[in-house]
């Protein structure tokens, strides 16, 4: 299926904004050298694999700039947190502290966010939560909010992936989407008996920044498929609403959604 799936979607990338330099540090310079990780005396703090961020950087050597990266994981050593991130150009993997990260940029719409602070303690929450480490309290009823939410996370992960695969198309979250997103999440707390109070923050960080490639969706959808088929129902049933969501859809996309629904013998909405 994911051949299939890549012939139907190409390698969905996203580029740099404006100003931005692509992958992270210069291979030469000294922020990249600040950057490296050689991975010793590592913790793996958890997944933020397609997490895509413009920030503003200041290495070791107090330089400043713009980089753009594509995040994989989260990671402490030696009493700091780093976002591990792949520079798509170079091949390469490197590492910025958050505490060093004094900007950051939505990539498609150029928004600055207000406060990296809080939303990079967000996205380690997320981290966290996908590292599978929280487990689920022996009395529900005094669940609390970082539990039920890690809960919400480990359930709803392969669909908000698949979902936010197209959601994500045009390049921006458009607010009807965003909708769509939480009615699944929502949906997902009460079938899954998660009584607490879910982080709503935490998540809209979480599909804010996350832009899945090709393989991250095609390794979702797999799951979903051979996973809870209520769930995998539920995720099928939405996403042509999601294509549709603002209103009207391009070609392009209605001819990936017309493929995908015919490689999974499901039908199509009649307005399609």
């Amino acid at each position: 299926m994911s051949l299939s799936l890549r012939t139907l979607f190409g390698d969905r990338r996203i580029g740099p904004p404006p100003g931005f330099q692509p992958g992270g540090a210069p291979v030469d310079g000294a922020a990249a050298r600040d950057a490296r990780l050689d991975g010793r005396d590592e913790e793996d703090v958890g997944s933020l694999k397609g997490v895509r961020l413009g920030i503003k950087y200041q290495d070791n050597k107090y330089d400043v700039g713009h980089y753009f990266i594509v995040v994989e994981n989260a990671v402490r050593r030696m009493g700091s947190t780093s976002l591990r991130a792949y520079c798509e150009p170079r091949g390469d993997i490197r590492a910025f502290r958050i505490d060093r990260i004094i900007e950051i940029v939505d990539p498609r719409t150029g928004e600055v966010h207000e406060e990296p602070p809080v939303f990079l303690a967000e996205l380690i929450r997320i981290a966290e939560a996908r590292s599978g480490r929280r487990r689920k309290p022996v009395n529900q009823s005094k669940e609390t909010q970082e539990d039920a939410t890690a809960r919400l996370i480990a359930e709803a992960e392969d669909g908000l992936i698949a979902l936010l695969f197209f959601a994500h198309a045009d390049e921006a979250l458009h607010p009807a989407e965003a909708a769509l997103l939480w009615r699944y999440l929502d949906w997902q707390k009460e079938r899954c008996g998660i009584a607490g109070k879910v982080n709503k923050t935490t998540l809209d960080v979480w599909m804010a920044a996350t832009v899945p490639d090709t393989q991250q969706f095609a390794d979702a959808l797999d799951k979903l498929l051979r996973g809870d088929q209520a769930d995998a129902r539920y995720v099928l049933a939405l996403i042509p609403q999601i294509v549709m969501a603002d209103g009207e859809a391009s070609e392009v996309e209605t001819g990936r959604l017309k493929g995908l629904m015919a490689l999974l013998n499901q039908p199509l909405p009649s307005r399609l």
